[in-house]
């Protein structure tokens, strides 16, 4: 092959600074990716817990304030005695003697 060297080593830096572009595009692609899945997910969890609701005063906004629950969510709670009708597993058969 009758190239210059010159010309090679162009060629060749040119080629790897492309392949390094295209690696960098992928590495924040899949970052991107990345973040969105956790924010999703924290996004999720703080909604499955509506027990805790926190109510944000402007003036001061390091020390939140807690609300209760609703009536209505407690309501749907079921009570420690309550426990027992909930869990009516059938009784194990009488021993055969």
């Amino acid at each position: 092959m009758s190239v210059d060297e010159r010309w090679l080593a162009c060629i060749v830096f040119t080629i790897l600074f492309i392949i390094m572009v295209i690696k960098s595009y992928l590495i924040a692609v899949v970052y991107r990716c990345y973040k969105h899945i956790t924010t999703q997910q924290v996004i999720l969890r703080q909604r499955q817990d509506p027990e805790i609701m926190c109510v944000s005063n402007n003036k001061e906004k390091s020390c939140p304030i807690y609300k209760p629950p609703k009536y209505e969510d407690i309501q749907k709670v079921p009570l420690f005695d309550d426990m027992e009708e909930i869990d009516t597993k059938p009784a194990p058969p009488p021993y055969a003697a």
